[in-house]
Parts: C-alpha cells; sequence; structure tokens
C-alpha cells in the first residue's frame, strides 16, 4: 500500500508539473499579444491574463490569476467599468473607453465562450483591441463622449 501511495504521489507530482509547464507557456504567448485579454473559468475566476490587461486595470504581472473577476480588490476605474460591462450575459462586442497613461482610448471589447469536448461551457474570454486611430479626431471626440457618458451612468 505504502508503494502503491508513493507511485501515486509522483504522478500527481508529474501532472502538476505538466499543468503549470502548460500555464506558463500559454501565459508566454497571451504576453506576445499586444491587445489586452483576460481569461475567465466557469466560476468567474481569472484563469489567464496578459501584462496588457494588467497593465490597464492597474495589476501587477499576474498578480490577477486565481482572483475571482467580480471581486478583484482594484480601484482603478477601468477595472470597475470593466467588471459592470463584463457582467452583461449577452454583450458579444461593444465599444469601451479609458484612460491609459493618461491618453484616451478607445477599445473593441469582444466576448467569446470557450467550451470544452462536451459542448459545455467552461470559460469566457475577453479581447480588448486598441481601435484608437481608426477614427478621425472629430469622430474620436464624439464617441469618446458618448462612452464616458454611458459607462459612467
Amino acid at each position: 500500500m505504502n508503494e502503491l501511495w508513493k507511485r501515486l504521489s509522483e504522478i500527481h507530482n508529474n501532472n502538476v508539473k505538466s499543468l503549470n509547464a502548460q500555464r506558463n507557456e500559454f501565459d508566454v504567448v497571451l504576453d506576445t499579444i499586444e491587445d489586452p485579454i483576460v481569461v475567465l473559468d466557469h466560476l468567474g475566476k481569472i484563469e489567464h491574463h496578459n501584462k496588457y490587461f494588467a497593465n490597464l486595470v492597474g495589476a501587477k504581472g499576474h498578480s490577477l490569476n486565481f482572483q475571482a473577476w467580480n471581486d478583484v480588490s482594484l480601484s482603478s476605474l477601468t477595472y470597475l467599468h470593466l467588471r459592470n460591462l463584463l457582467r452583461i450575459e449577452n454583450m458579444e462586442e461593444t465599444l469601451f473607453w479609458t484612460a491609459v497613461d493618461h491618453s484616451d482610448k478607445i477599445f473593441r471589447l469582444r466576448k467569446r465562450y470557450i467550451f470544452d469536448s462536451n459542448k459545455k461551457r467552461c470559460g469566457t474570454i475577453f479581447i480588448l483591441h486598441d481601435i484608437t486611430h481608426s477614427f478621425s479626431s472629430e469622430k474620436f471626440k464624439e464617441i469618446t463622449l458618448k462612452l464616458k457618458d454611458s459607462q459612467s451612468k
């Protein structure tokens, strides 16, 4: 029985090492993407995020991982506005305004569900694509004012 328990422990340790290696590889890939990205599990906990997302919401590195998205202890307006937006169940895509490094930015926020092999929803990925430079200065000001107003409600 002792040998069996020892072997089971070794298998478990190898699985944990393998999972951690896969997580690290995935985090490296996410950090190469310049759009802010956050992945929530089926319970709403942060599974992954990249450094651009952390910067956007005012967090350090990968400090957000494994925290419940709705209970993160951040007080940045960007986080608070995003948290409210991400609560909208039927939202698939919307525009989102925020200030990054003292500069107004407009992002296209997209939500996509992740499904397991049984087609059961097991997570959600949110991607914010910076579209600030897609607008003329007049159109940018107009959209920014509308988004600021709607997000402040």
